[in-house]
């Protein structure tokens, strides 16, 4: 027995654990190596446990709060000044009266804060009419002030203004309130440097300059003036006015909610004459309900609008109805 294996030289050993013979074969060329790699693999591939954090009391309920108000309207009128609010219509006052109102909370000897800028909020329906799944996307709006007013700690927007070669043209963009004007000189000062365009919040130019503004194009960038952006045009007095006291306003919009929008904006300080508030307001209320889809109606469109400031928790319903173009 013992000469056949060595004829055969195999390496082999045998081992007997009771009566029954056990043959352990070397392992083939590689093996260990391939385990051995196999195993660092393995062990680079495992994860490091990150430990979860604990979430304890509010945090466990985050959940979304819908920003639609509720509907009062099936509620009853108060029959006295002094009323329970949850049980009955909340009352809406006219633009005049909600004036008159802050003005009171904010006397010297109440809040003292008779300058305070007075805020108002619209709440939107953006749902198209007679179309379940459709509706509007937010919007942006710059809009003219009839009484314009600075916010404390604001400053007005600067504007460049490209006009044709007439003398009498770059001086009436200055006059209505361009920081800086002129035709081919000044777009000559912009390829060399000395007018720098990011210096300037907007770009204004006429229709008949536009291609000469090509040159200047790729230093402009988000600036070049368009159609769009309502930047171009014959009537630069006009658009400069509008940008220098213009208001932006941008509809504020969740994807929970995509028939909901609202927007926030000041209308001016409380000090001001109550006809230039007035004014403002209805200048607010014109550019809003040019977004409304047609054939919607307004009372449909609006939801409701109600004035407060920064310095109360006061918020009084405001009467739109009275502003609706007619």
């Amino acid at each position: 027995m013992l000469s056949l294996l060595s004829l055969f030289k195999t390496n082999r050993a045998v081992t007997s654990v009771g009566n029954v013979a056990i043959r352990e074969y070397a392992a083939r060329k590689g093996t260990r190596e391939r385990k051995l790699k196999l195993k660092k693999k393995r062990k680079q591939e495992t994860k490091v446990e990150v430990p979860v954090k604990k979430i304890y009391g509010r945090e466990f309920n985050l959940v979304y709060v819908k920003q639609r108000p509720f509907d009062d309207s099936h509620y009853k009128e108060p029959i006295d000044d002094v009323f329970f609010h949850p049980r009955f219509r909340s009352q809406e006052y006219s633009f005049v009266d909600v004036v008159k109102f802050h003005r009171e909370i904010h006397h010297e000897t109440v809040y003292n804060q008779p300058k305070a800028p007075l805020m108002f909020r619209v709440d939107i329906d953006m749902k198209y009419p007679n179309r379940v799944t459709k509706c509007l996307d937010p919007w942006k709006s710059l809009i003219e002030m009839k009484a314009p007013f600075l916010l404390e700690g604001t400053t007005k927007p600067t504007v460049l203004a490209f006009c044709r070669e007439n003398a009498e043209d770059i001086l009436s963009a200055e006059q209505a309130g361009a920081d800086k004007a002129g035709g081919s000189d000044l777009i000559k000062l912009v390829q060399a440097g000395e007018v720098r365009t990011s210096d300037f919040d907007y770009i204004v130019a006429h229709p008949l300059i536009v291609t000469d503004l090509a040159a200047i194009r790729g230093l402009m960038k988000k600036q070049f003036p368009t159609v769009r952006s309502r930047t171009i045009g014959t009537n630069l007095e006009e658009i400069i006015t509008t940008l220098k006291n213009g208001i932006k306003v941008r509809v504020e919009h969740s994807s929970q909610e995509p028939d909901f929008g609202y927007f926030t904006a000041c209308v001016g300080m409380l000090h001001m004459e109550t006809g230039a508030l007035e004014g403002n307001f209805q200048a607010y209320m014109q550019d809003t309900l040019k977004h409304r889809p047609t054939g919607k109606d307004p009372n449909d469109f609006l939801l409701q609008c109600h004035a407060y400031t920064e310095f109360s928790f006061e918020k009084l319903k405001i009467n739109w109805r009275d502003y609706i173009p007619k």
